[in-house]
């Protein structure tokens, strides 16, 4: 039995542009990620300066 293994197979072009939108994706992810990490540094630093106050 004979097939045409190319078809398939996802191209090149295809895997290389699915990486492409998951890299884009992590990026975005970090980036959401260096927020938060830093709202949550402030929020901390808030809470401190309350509780030395009290």
């Amino acid at each position: 039995m004979l097939t045409d293994q190319n078809a398939q197979e996802p191209s090149l072009a295809m895997i290389m542009a699915k990486l492409e939108a998951m890299d884009k994706k992590l990026d975005a992810t970090n980036s959401d990620l260096q927020a938060f990490k830093q709202k949550t540094a402030e929020d901390l630093e808030c809470q401190e300066r309350c509780i030395n106050e009290l």
